[in-house]
């Protein structure tokens, strides 16, 4: 197969354009949380930069879904930005979390 085409070949590009696009706008709402988590906490901006590379480099406006497979590399890479922002944040979240609890050392120590 060379290109989508065929029956329900829009419908398929259309969903996939949507998930692409749904998962972008989750990936800008992780990377505002992280910019509140930086407000509350701990200036580190590693979490943050990363998340902010993942939005502007997100599959919903890096990766065509008209020609090719109907947008399902979009769709899956799309998942996997969104999976990556979830770690990063909570990742983010836990070291705040604990650090603050524990003074910052590991127990015993």
């Amino acid at each position: 197969m060379f290109a989508c085409s065929g029956p329900g070949a829009d419908a398929i590009i259309t969903r996939s354009i949507e998930i692409g696009n749904t998962h972008a706008v989750v990936a800008g709402g992780l990377f505002l949380a992280s910019l509140t988590v930086i407000a509350l906490g701990r200036r580190r901006w590693a979490i943050p930069a990363a998340l902010a590379g993942l939005v502007a480099f997100h599959p919903a406006w890096t990766i065509d879904a008209i020609s090719g497979d109907c947008g399902y590399l979009k769709r899956d890479a799309s998942w996997v930005f969104t999976g990556l922002g979830c770690v990063g944040l909570c990742w983010q979240v836990g070291g705040e979390f604990w650090g603050r609890r524990g003074g910052g050392r590991a127990r015993g120590t």
